[in-house]
């Protein structure tokens, strides 16, 4: 099946990504909250690669719900992590221009990478489902959903916005597909959970690049 991809990523990342699938390579987490986890690896090499940061407490907090905002960071430095702004024009009513997220804000609506609300805010303290952080990694990435692929969940509707990028994630392998024919597209999603969609993405398309 037939998925385009248009992002690409630096050598850099590509080395990194990589060297996760050799099991010889050890991938230890300086968080002393992830290690042990699944994530673990994951989560470390996102912090080799600059992707993600440690607080004060070298903690990364993998269980705390992540906001808009920081997603949009996240999605971003894992794209383009040399991103330049130009004129901070902030199209949003609830983004000031001194909040440590406006630079981010005002890539993303500039390159297209998120709409906001009808209302004109963008919430960016607002949380994220797991559809919401689909779309927005489809979008940075620029991942073209496959509207011909033949999924169905009890709780995405024929004609839902969720359905077509829930099923390319699945068949990417950016998600695992669920045994119980429900996908929970609504629920929210932790920091853990951000990261490792993003890895997985990543994976994807280093999976894909010319050897």
């Amino acid at each position: 099946i037939k998925i385009q991809i248009g992002a690409k990523l630096t050598k850099e990342y590509l080395k990194m990504i990589n060297k996760t699938k050799d099991s010889k390579n050890k991938f230890t987490s300086i968080f002393s909250d992830v290690k042990g986890r699944i994530s673990e690896r994951r989560i470390a090499a996102l912090y080799k690669m600059g992707i993600i940061s440690k607080d004060s407490y070298k903690k990364f907090r993998p269980n705390k719900i992540i906001t808009r905002a920081e997603f949009l960071k996240l999605i971003i430095h894992a794209t383009n992590k040399n991103f330049s702004v130009g004129d901070l024009n902030i199209k949003f009513k609830d983004v000031k221009a001194d909040s440590w997220y406006s630079k981010y804000v005002a890539y993303a609506s500039n390159n297209k990478l998120v709409k906001g609300y009808p209302d004109n805010t963008f919430k960016p303290e607002g949380l994220v489902t797991k559809a919401e952080a689909l779309q927005m990694i489809f979008n940075a990435f620029k991942v073209k959903p496959n509207d011909n692929l033949p999924f169905q969940y009890k709780d995405i509707s024929e004609t839902s916005w969720q359905k077509n990028i829930v099923n390319t994630s699945i068949c990417l392998g950016i998600v695992k597909e669920p045994k119980n024919g429900k996908f929970f597209p609504d629920t929210i999603i932790t920091r853990e959970n951000a990261a490792t969609l993003v890895f997985e993405v990543m994976k994807v398309i280093t999976d894909r690049a010319p050897k």
